[in-house]
């Protein structure tokens, strides 16, 4: 039987660590590193989902990837 090395130890602990306040959520406004903004769909501890302003799809990136990418702008986005 081989052994399988995956450079974790025994009991290690798997998940990301984000804490539960930092997890966006639905309708938060945040903008990447060019300033291009997005609207946060959905999110979970492991992805979160939003939409890039001008861009009719949604997207979906690891929360942990989203977090270090993307800043804050503001809370929900209305529209008038």
């Amino acid at each position: 039987m081989n052994k399988k090395l995956t450079g974790h130890l025994p009991g290690a602990r798997l998940s990301p660590k984000i804490e539960s306040a930092d997890i966006p959520y639905s309708g938060q406004r945040w903008k990447d590193n060019r300033g291009n903004g997005v609207t946060v769909t959905g999110a979970s501890i492991y992805r979160v989902k939003f939409i890039r302003d001008g861009y009719e799809f949604p997207c979906e990136m690891p929360t942990s990837r989203f977090l270090n990418d993307f800043t804050l702008t503001g809370g929900s986005h209305h529209e008038n």
